[in-house]
């Protein structure tokens, strides 16, 4: 996995790339990977879940075409989440802590 970008919030790049070998073959040079997902920062917006409302780091992460986004708080589990595609979609947001 590698980290790149600037302007995150702290402990969360920017952008992010994650990738796979695919296919069950090992990979000899972990510097010479191709990108199969992109972990973006869109923005910061206020959002309101049932554990409450809070200002949130927006991300995207797009893979095989299927898009979700993500917003995270420091120091917070993950607040909320969607994804989908024609298929179906997904949601899930954070009802509570401790």
């Amino acid at each position: 996995m590698r980290f790149e970008g600037a302007q995150a919030m702290q402990g969360m790049p920017a952008e992010m790339d994650c990738s796979s070998t695919g296919g069950g073959k090992t990979q000899g040079d972990p510097n010479q990977i191709g990108s199969d997902v992109k972990f973006v920062k869109v923005g910061t917006e206020v959002v309101t879940v049932p554990a409450g409302t809070f200002t949130a780091d927006k991300y995207t992460a797009t893979y095989q075409g299927v898009t979700g986004t993500y917003w995270f708080v420091n120091g917070k589990p993950l607040i909320r989440m969607t994804s989908g595609d024609a298929s179906g979609s997904m949601n899930m947001e954070l009802n509570g802590m401790g």
